[in-house]
C-alpha cells in the first residue's frame, strides 16, 4: 500500500525537471519519503531525487517498494492538471499502476502503467574530487548558456577569483564573469582553480527548471554537480564533461 497527498503543481515542477534529463526512472518508495537515481539513455548525465514524507501533506506506505515510471507518459497526465489542483498518487499493484487523482473542481484519476527499470535500479551516486564551488541565481546561469549558444554548441565552467563561462566557435566568442559582489553570486568557494566544458544542449536543458538559487561544483576536466531545490524537493544533477577528440 502506498498513498501520498501534494499539491499537483509542486509534482508537475518536478517531473519536468526529472524529464528534462531522463525518459525511465525507478522510483523508491520507502518510510522516509520516495527518490530516485537515473541516467538519461546515452549515460551522459544523471539525475538523484529526493522528496521527504514532511513535504507531503499526508504519506503512508507499509513497504518499501520500487517501480519503473515512465516519466513522459506521467508527465502528459500531470500536466492536464490546474495550478490549485490536490494530487493524490496510489499505487495499484494488482493492474501494475501508479493511480494520479487530481481533485479541484472535479476529480479526475489516471492510470500510468509500470515499466520494467531492473537495469537501473542499483545504480551508484560518483565521488566527485571537485574543487570550487559557486552559488549564484540560475536566472544568470541560464542567460549566460544562452549567450553561449550565439557562438557553440559547448560551454567552458571556470571558477577561481570569480565564476566565468565561456564559448568560442567559428563566429566569435564569448565571456561571462559572475564576480563577487554581484547580486547573481551568493557564494564562491575555491579550494584550487578548475574549468571543464560540457555540451550545451545538456545544461540549457537541465536549467530550464531550477527555480531560484542553484549551486555548482566542477573540478578540472571532471563532471559537474548541480544542486537545486524545487519546493522542498531536493535534486542532484551530474553532466560528464566534453571529451576532446
Amino acid at each position: 500500500m502506498f498513498e501520498a497527498v501534494l499539491s499537483a503543481e509542486t509534482w508537475r515542477k518536478c517531473v519536468t525537471a526529472i524529464g528534462s534529463l531522463v525518459e525511465e526512472v525507478p522510483l523508491k518508495i520507502t518510510a522516509e519519503g520516495i527518490e530516485l537515481r537515473a541516467m538519461d539513455p546515452s549515460h551522459v548525465s544523471m539525475i538523484d531525487f529526493k522528496m521527504n514524507k514532511e513535504v507531503f501533506a499526508e504519506y503512508k506506505t507499509d513497504k518499501e517498494a520500487i517501480i519503473g515510471i515512465d516519466i513522459e507518459d506521467m508527465s502528459k497526465f500531470i500536466n492536464r492538471s490546474r495550478s490549485d489542483d490536490i494530487l493524490v498518487l496510489k499505487l495499484d499493484e494488482e493492474k501494475n499502476k501508479i493511480l494520479m487523482v487530481l481533485k479541484g473542481t472535479s476529480t479526475r484519476r489516471f492510470g500510468c502503467q509500470l515499466i520494467d527499470v531492473t537495469e537501473q535500479s542499483n545504480l551508484k551516486m560518483p565521488t566527485l574530487n571537485t574543487t570550487s564551488k559557486v552559488r549564484l541565481s540560475s536566472q544568470a546561469f541560464r542567460e549566460g548558456l544562452k549567450d553561449a549558444n550565439i557562438v557553440s554548441d559547448h560551454v567552458s565552467l571556470r571558477a577561481d577569483d570569480a565564476f566565468y563561462m565561456n564559448a568560442e566557435g567559428d563566429t566569435g566568442d564569448i565571456e561571462v564573469k559572475i564576480e563577487k559582489g554581484d547580486p547573481d553570486l551568493y557564494e564562491i568557494i575555491v579550494s584550487a582553480g578548475a574549468s571543464s566544458t560540457f555540451n550545451l544542449s545538456y545544461l540549457t536543458d537541465m536549467s530550464k527548471s531550477i527555480p531560484g538559487e542553484m549551486s555548482i561544483e566542477i573540478g578540472n576536466d571532471m563532471p559537474v554537480k548541480i544542486e537545486f531545490e524545487i519546493e522542498g524537493a531536493s535534486f542532484v544533477f551530474i553532466l560528464a564533461p566534453r571529451v576532446e577528440r
